[in-house]
């Protein structure tokens, strides 16, 4: 038989571990409100909550594309029962999440493959899934890709201002 003394750090250490239980599933939510193309509001068991899409970027408000990408969002998930694949907190507080639309679509990747968010390679490196999304828009000149000058990324634009 096991020791209990070696059993109880590795017992702490596996709950400590695991992120808080809304991390660790996925959570259904509606969606009631688009703040701009990567950020959404939602309602979770009568909770309001912001969500942040994970892994992509689209333009902040003032730069092309912003209105755009705004609206694709809310064509792809406003007033729609969403699922949440929570991935963590940003610095404000809000959840980091891929959303899933009722067909399984994954809205995050859809946005970027339209050419209306970046791939955010910071925070999501290996995720061969939008880095395919933006080399198809970048090849079809999508969206943010359509331009003659190459577009400036919402992260340099943000430093910038």
């Amino acid at each position: 038989m096991r020791n209990p003394i070696f059993i109880l750090p590795l017992l702490l250490f596996t709950t400590l571990s695991c992120p808080p239980q809304a991390y660790c599933e996925r959570i259904t939510a509606k969606v009631i409100g688009i703040v701009d193309g990567d950020t959404v509001s939602v309602l979770i068991q009568n909770h309001p909550s912001k969500i942040r899409l994970w892994g992509i970027d689209a333009p902040e408000r003032g730069q092309p594309f912003s209105a755009k990408a705004k609206q694709a969002l809310s064509e792809l998930c406003y007033e729609q029962f969403v699922t949440l694949d929570i991935q963590g907190k940003d610095k404000y507080g809000r959840l980091i999440a891929i959303i899933y639309d009722d067909r399984d679509l994954n809205i995050n990747v859809a946005l970027v493959r339209r050419g209306l968010a970046w791939w955010y390679k910071h925070f999501a490196p290996d995720v061969s899934e939008l880095k395919q999304a933006e080399s198809i828009a970048r090849d079809r000149k999508l969206g943010i890709w359509s331009t003659q000058a190459p577009p400036t990324p919402p992260w340099d634009w943000r430093r910038s201002k």
